[in-house]
This record gives structure tokens, sequence and C-alpha cells, in this order.
């Protein structure tokens, strides 16, 4: 069974994201990024999403499966504010769990929250080459321009509907759901000795 919900600021969400992002292969965090990264990049990115996820200029959704324990994350889509109008959506799916129509429901989650915030205009850039990602943006109504290997797809959403704000919070209910089986799970000693310690909760093994 998959669940999707609005991830919420957490430590265990932070490492749900690395884990997921550790089981891609090579090729799918080239594609992801549109160029190879190191493992030390990506643990620098996932800090970043939750700087921006606590500015307000980020949200993230994600599909958790239940089958397993704990419950792993095995896909989310980004969405980042641009200014005042416009917004950028990029999506990953683990491999074991594709096929599954997992980005076209986080892609309807994350047009949901655009569409209730007035945004103008969403954008996904990508390699030319990424098929999926191409495929999936095709099929809900984007318009793509190819140039030099990349593509950029645009979509201008909806305005806000009883359908889209239902959507929005039916996914952030199951998110502080979520977060509050995390809370129950946090060793709260740790917790505030990293709080003080200046990394807000959130470790990193340092080598």
């Amino acid at each position: 069974m998959l669940i999707f919900e609005e991830i919420q600021y957490s430590r265990f969400a932070h490492d749900q994201i690395i884990a997921l992002f550790s089981r891609l292969s090579d090729e799918d965090i080239r594609l992801r990024f549109a160029h190879p990264v190191s493992r030390e990049y990506i643990d620098d990115y996932v800090d970043n999403i939750f700087d921006g996820m606590l500015s307000g200029n980020r949200v993230i959704y994600g599909a958790f499966n239940l089958h397993m324990m704990p419950e792993d994350l095995v896909g989310i889509i980004e969405v980042t504010k641009i200014g005042n109008n416009a917004a950028e959506i990029a999506l990953v799916v683990d491999e074991n769990f594709r096929g599954m129509k997992i980005g076209s429901t986080l892609l309807q989650k994350a047009m949901a929250w655009i569409s209730n915030r007035y945004i103008d205009k969403v954008y996904s850039l990508c390699l030319t080459e990424n098929s999926p990602m191409m495929k999936l943006v095709r099929k809900n109504g984007f318009t793509i321009t190819s140039s030099y290997g990349e593509s950029e797809a645009i979509k201008v959403p909806l305005n806000p509907t009883f359908f889209s704000i239902s959507k929005e919070m039916e996914a952030k209910f199951y998110g502080m759901t979520g977060l509050l089986t995390d809370l129950g799970k946090t060793n709260w000693i740790e917790f505030w000795k990293n709080f003080y310690g200046g990394n807000n909760g959130i470790t990193k093994d340092k080598k």
C-alpha cells in the first residue's frame, strides 16, 4: 500500500530522503541532476531542501510504501517557488516502484499546491533523454521545448478549486500524522543536544 503526503521538517524525513537517493543508481542520479554528482553533494542538497522548506519557498510531497517496516520513502516531488509567480518541480522515484503511477500522483499533489498559491507558471527542467520525465510532463499538459540535449517544460496552472484545496489538505493531514509518529520515536536527549549544537536536530556523519 502506498500513501502520499506532504513531508514535514524532521530528522526522520531527512534520513528517508537520503536513503531514497542512496538507492538510486549513478545513471538515475545523473538524469535527476542533469550531470553526475557525488554522494556528498546529495547530502548537502538534502540539507538545502529543508532550508527551503523552513523559509516557505519549497514543499515536498512523498510516496511511502506502508508494507515495509519502517515505512520507506519511494518517491518525492520537490516544488520550489521562484519569486512570487513561478515554481519549478523536480521528481524522483525508486527504480523498484516505477510503473505504478507514483510520479503522476505526486505531480497532482504538487500542482494542487501550486494552483492554491496563484502561481502563474510551473517549470520542469531535465535532460531530453530522461524519457520517463518527458512522458510525464507531456501527458500532463506541459509545453516542451528542447535544445542541445536539455528540455524545458512549462505549464500555466489552474486557479484554486475545492478539489485542489482538498488535495492539499489531505496530503498535509497525512504528513502531520507521520510527523507525530516520528516525534514519538525521537530520542529527545539527543535531539536537544543536536539542536543546541547548531544543527537543528539533524545530524550528519562526520568523516
